[in-house]
């Protein structure tokens, strides 16, 4: 397929001078790359390297798309040309472009289209879809990957990822377009009427304000550094800061300003430590304890806190979701506003600590499959039926949702919270780590880790099927030393369980989770949008020292097995 297709674009008449020439000086290597196959679109919609060719993030592809998805859109909602759709865009290559190509071919089609002037965060396209009664969204983002990255995210009228159900079918809409090179992607006349754009930011902000668990926190002024990592959190959550009545929040300037680039972060992902290096710098210029960092579309959010060695620690997901949860549950139980039917919302691979914080509180927990628009439909679904009043939602890539009005990872209305929660315990002369350690004294001592397996590109699908076969094999009874109790194959949807079979009534997701005697577990999954395969590892002790020692014993098991599939 690789050399008929790259002849094609090599060979076409609509293609620019400029992208003829980048076409030309392809290597071997690349042209494999870029033309292997057309872009998947999957359940994180489209996300690639910036580039020429049918595998790669262009204005071709994307219009490719924005076409599938309108057809899908006309045949679902009849009234998709009133109602309209919202669009928004981060701060990456070609995103202001793509975004402003996607709302010309809408208005082409006479589809009503809102898009915001500027980058704004993704809870904002989450939030407007809902405020203005619209049918769908798309966001031009690629999240927290590197600088050579761009995507396309679909989202439904609850404001919503796309589920698989529809993705497959939008999907078949998409595939219906045979050659993108064709679209007119220049030529658009007489749109203006139909392209309405968002610049009034203040009732966004006011819902995030509003969602302060102590309102009448009479301690504001703790010092923290923030950073939006160059991206759209700059936009918005500065303000909402303001807003909230904290007053001692220090930018990190070089940051603060868009940058397609990453020049200061390479990595512009809050779940890496590197990406805090100038926040920690400006921290240490301030005798500072706390760092927050939003991702390029500020979905995401991470938070580096001082020890006592004076050296920084980056919070886990899990960790700083526990510490969240705990603060949420107990300010609310004090204000009476807990109720029979709460509700905390996590994932299969999130950390079973947020299931004990949850029933300390009495609290209903749900536990979905990995992708934060499993939480985000939930939440819309309990809002319509009132079966249970939502309280939290977490996972352990740090995404987090204090709220009902986002149906998506909300890094702004989070930030709000983290900072009240630090005043709040530095009220009490309390800091997180203090409170992180209060939680283990009182639960037990969990420690998660997450592996990812990079694989090449050409093999990666053998060795995904191989892995996951080995994990699924009946015969396996111990891992690392301690016996198998349960098996969750959430591809057959079963739940084995002693001599019992029990239905799982999730999705059916190409993933296992296996449950040990010890109270640990793993789980596998491969990625779904890079060739890479994730493990899973949580452990529980009695100690930090003891549970730690543990979660390397997993490790270890996991690399023999993995060196002896392979060799």
């Amino acid at each position: 397929m690789k050399n008929n297709e790259y002849l094609k674009w090599l060979e076409s008449y609509t293609i620019n001078p400029d992208i003829k020439e980048k076409l030309f000086l392809m290597d071997k290597n690349e042209i494999e790359e870029a033309f292997s196959k057309k872009l998947d679109f999957g359940t994180a919609g489209l996300r690639a390297k910036i580039g020429p060719g049918s595998n790669r993030m262009n204005h071709y592809v994307v219009a490719k798309t924005t076409l599938g998805f309108i057809s899908y859109l006309k045949d679902k909602y009849p009234t998709v040309y009133e109602r309209g759709i919202v669009v928004a865009y981060d701060n990456r290559k070609f995103s202001q472009e793509f975004a402003a190509l996607v709302a010309n071919l809408f208005a082409r089609e006479q589809i009503k289209v809102y898009i915001f002037n500027d980058m704004r965060p993704t809870p904002q396209l989450s939030f407007m879809i809902k405020e203005l009664k619209c049918c769908a969204g798309i966001n031009i983002t690629a999240s927290h990957n590197s600088k050579e990255y761009n995507g396309y995210k679909i989202y439904d009228s609850g404001g919503c990822q796309i589920l698989p159900n529809e993705t497959t079918k939008i999907a078949s809409y998409i595939s219906d377009i045979k050659n993108e090179l064709e679209i007119d992607i220049e030529n658009f006349e007489n749109n203006e009427d139909l392209i309405y754009f968002l610049e009034d930011d203040s009732i966004f902000i006011e819902k995030a304000v509003d969602c302060l668990i102590n309102k009448d926190l009479d301690f504001r002024d703790t010092p923290i550094v923030y950073t939006p990592l160059n991206g759209t959190g700059a936009a918005i959550i500065p303000k909402a800061i303001e807003r909230a009545g904290f007053t001692h929040v220090f930018s990190v300037n070089e940051q603060m300003v868009p940058d397609s680039e990453f020049t200061t972060c390479p990595s512009p992902n809050p779940e890496e430590f590197n990406a805090f290096t100038l926040g920690i710098e400006k921290a240490n210029q301030l005798k500072i304890n706390y760092v927050i960092a939003t991702d390029p579309d500020a979905d995401r959010i991470g938070l580096c806190v001082r020890k006592t060695n004076n050296e920084f620690k980056l919070l886990s997901g899990n960790e700083l979701g526990a510490i969240l949860l705990n603060y949420i549950l107990d300010s609310r139980q004090k204000q009476g506003l807990l109720k029979d039917n709460s509700l905390l919302i996590d994932t299969i691979v999130t950390s079973d600590l947020g299931k004990e914080i949850a029933r300390k509180y009495n609290l209903f927990n749900i536990s979905v499959l990995t992708g934060f628009k499993y939480i985000g439909a939930l939440v819309n679904e309990f809002v319509q039926t009132e079966e249970y009043q939502f309280e939290f939602g977490y996972e352990e890539s740090l995404g987090f949702l204090t709220n009902s009005y986002v149906s998506d990872k909300d890094a702004v209305s989070t930030t709000l919270v983290i900072i009240e929660m630090i005043n709040y315990y530095k009220k009490y002369n309390k800091e997180l780590l203090d409170v992180l350690d209060e939680i283990y004294k009182e639960f037990g001592y969990y420690q998660n880790k997450q592996i990812s397996i990079i694989l090449d590109s050409k093999t990666a699908q053998e060795k995904i099927d191989s892995i996951m076969k080995y994990f699924r094999n009946e015969d396996l009874e111990e891992i690392a030393g301690s016996e198998i109790i349960e098996f969750n194959d959430y591809e057959k949807q079963i739940r084995y369980r002693e001599d019992e079979e029990i239905k799982i009534m999730l999705p059916q997701e190409n993933a296992v989770k296996i449950l040990l005697k010890d109270k640990g577990w793993i789980a596998i999954r491969p990625s779904g949008t890079e060739p890479k395969l994730k493990f899973y590892i949580s452990a529980l002790s009695d100690s930090q020292a003891a549970v730690k020692a543990r979660i390397k014993e997993m490790q270890k098991y996991i690399n023999d097995t993995l060196e002896e599939l392979f060799t």
